[in-house]
């Protein structure tokens, strides 16, 4: 928690968290057989999970522009007030979350049923349409940063541009996962709203598309501890109980002006 861009980190690590405890709660139900459910009782069973996981998708496009600021006006970036920064970054992704799954809430019905309470389940009219067209538009921009990000970073020069690389480096990883695990399964939920297949076929494949999103909740932890020392370390730390001084390995150095990365 030594940086802006590690706050949002450890906050992307907590939603991975409760995205986890929620898919966890769905599977049990699955295999108990409480299925087919009303909507709204759907919602609000798994209303902190679609919570957390509109969070979730946020907080990555938030990383992203983080990352592409620290790039792009390296000297501003610096200058900022660490709190207003971090709130102006996280605010907008907390009220998005809420709204969102609030208006799942709205929408559903005491009706309607569903045969599995998995989060396009929860969605219906225009709170489906406003799930997927965020989503899709999050995942798009999301790409869109990154790519400028790297572009940008190609240019830069200084002895700080190294540890930016490394850095961005690791979010690339995990944007790789990301449009594997979570914007496939999006685009695929997407799709079969568009086709016609049978209620048991439908059932399956739901199923299967909660494997990949339970992958991109926990896989992030992976991709951090291998591609930096300073995680590693500082989980070793926090697990092992012992108070060790920070290591030369693991101190994150603020640079100063002239230090900076600068665009050629």
């Amino acid at each position: 928690m030594r940086s802006r861009c590690h706050v949002l980190i450890a906050t992307r690590a907590f939603a991975d968290i409760i995205v986890c405890v929620y898919l966890i709660q769905v599977r049990a139900q699955i295999l108990v057989g409480n299925t087919f459910m009303t909507r709204r009782q759907c919602v609000l069973q798994v209303a902190y999970g679609l919570v957390f996981e509109n969070l979730q998708c946020s907080i990555g496009l938030a990383l992203g522009v983080d990352r592409l600021l620290a790039i792009v006006t390296p000297v501003q970036y610096m200058k900022w007030p660490a709190r207003q920064y971090l709130l102006l970054l996280l605010v907008p992704c907390c009220i998005f979350s809420l709204l969102l799954a609030s208006f799942a809430l709205w929408e559903s019905s005491g009706e309607s049923r569903v045969a599995i309470c998995f989060t396009p389940s929860a969605y219906i009219d225009r709170a489906k349409s406003a799930w997927y067209g965020s989503n899709i538009a999050i995942i798009l921009l999301q790409f869109a940063v990154h790519l400028y990000a790297s572009v940008a970073l190609g240019k830069t020069t200084g002895p700080s541009s190294i540890q930016m690389r490394k850095i961005l480096l690791s979010l690339e990883t995990v944007m790789v996962m990301y449009s594997i695990c979570w914007a496939l399964p999006i685009f695929a939920s997407l799709l079969l709203q568009m086709i016609t297949v049978s209620a048991d076929a439908a059932s399956i494949i739901w199923v299967m598309l909660g494997w990949p999103v339970i992958l991109n909740s926990s896989c992030n932890f992976f991709i951090y501890a291998t591609r930096s020392s300073e995680f590693r370390h500082a989980f070793l730390r926090l697990f092992s109980g012992k108070n060790t001084k920070t290591t030369p390995t693991d101190r994150i150095t603020i640079p100063k002006a002239a230090e900076l990365p600068k665009i050629a």
